[in-house]
């Protein structure tokens, strides 16, 4: 079923346009097709495969579903396949599927098995056009931030831990926010990632730019993705006064998100306890990203091995917590 078939420019929506009409866009200059279908059929995704020249192989696997996360490059486009989980009406987890192609000029999102949608992350990337703007990438980026998994579905409402399998899971969310800047004239090419720890503050450099943001130490748990107006003045206020060159920059684009938190703001890779099969990996505060290719390696050795040897993580343990181990993290932000 198609759900949306939209066409941009430099990040700004056209138009709703027919399927049929698709590959005249693809042709025009600076134009960007996003579409959306949810459970289709073969003669929808042949349709596709026709009007964005995708590779039988890739439309194969996204017509039969149940297919491991993987990536693959066919010529200049990517194919993306992402589990999704979810509750069933009965309360049962249920694992859904999102297959995405995305092209120097368009994103086609296949989902399959889920009635998680998308339209939230839609309306998030056309309230950011300069984001937008950057095409394939970050609708993709946006796609895969958008997914639920199981450490949030292990949360409830409130952002308190609840238990599955009769093991809790010390994993809150907590809202972290950050702005970009427009244009600063003389920023030097080199400007370094700095980071102000006695205020939760950082800066870098974005583009001709900065990206910049700051915690806020009074956040309480949820899932509220909005921007906090009121904090994001105490957060500017505080990078004005570290780096006065802000003074004469205006706002770009600004956003919030998530960070899946623990009480010592480090992971837990291990097993857990009293549940044979059952493992975690989470918890990572903000930097799962960046640590997700190292955290399979070891989990895998875990699985496998029972346990991590690559390197020694025996600290990062689900126990930590009972037993009163905790890494105490001090520079949070």
């Amino acid at each position: 079923m198609l759900v949306n078939c939209v066409v941009y420019r430099q990040g700004t929506k056209l138009a709703d346009v027919a399927v049929e009409s698709i590959s005249d866009h693809l042709c025009q200059p600076d134009a960007f097709v996003w579409v959306a279908l949810r459970d289709p059929s073969q003669q929808e995704l042949e349709q596709m495969q026709d009007e964005f020249n995708l590779h039988d192989l890739a439309v194969e696997d996204a017509l039969k579903g149940h297919q491991r996360p993987k990536i693959e490059e066919y010529g200049d486009t990517l194919f993306v396949a992402m589990h999704l989980v979810e509750y069933s009406p009965t309360d049962e987890l249920v694992v859904g599927e999102v297959h995405v192609f995305a092209g120097s000029n368009f994103v086609l999102s296949v989902r399959k098995r889920s009635t998680q949608g998308f339209l939230g992350v839609r309306q998030r990337c056309e309230r950011e056009p300069e984001l937008l703007g950057l095409g394939a990438g970050f609708v993709l980026y946006a796609l895969m931030i958008a997914l639920p998994v199981l450490g949030w579905l292990a949360l409830s409402a409130e952002g308190r831990p609840i238990t599955l399998a009769g093991v809790p899971l010390p994993v809150t969310p907590l809202r972290r926010q950050m702005l970009t800047t427009t244009a600063l004239p003389g920023l030097p090419p080199d400007f370094p990632f700095v980071i102000d720890f006695a205020q939760n503050l950082y800066f870098h450099r974005e583009g001709d730019g900065l990206l910049t943001g700051q915690s806020n130490p009074h956040e309480t748990p949820g899932f509220d993705e909005s921007v906090d107006a009121a904090w994001e003045l105490v957060h500017m206020e505080a990078a004005s006064k570290r780096l006065p060159l802000l003074e004469r920059a205006g706002r770009a684009a600004h956003w919030a998100g998530l960070y899946e938190v623990t009480p010592d703001a480090h992971p837990i890779i291990s097993a857990a306890p009293a549940v044979a099969g059952y493992y975690v990996v989470a918890g990572f505060s903000g930097h799962g990203f960046m640590h997700g290719p190292g955290a399979g390696l070891l989990m895998s050795e875990i699985i496998l091995d029972g346990r991590a040897h690559t390197l020694d993580i025996t600290s990062l343990d689900y126990a930590r917590f009972a037993e009163g181990r905790l890494i105490q993290e001090y520079n949070v932000i």
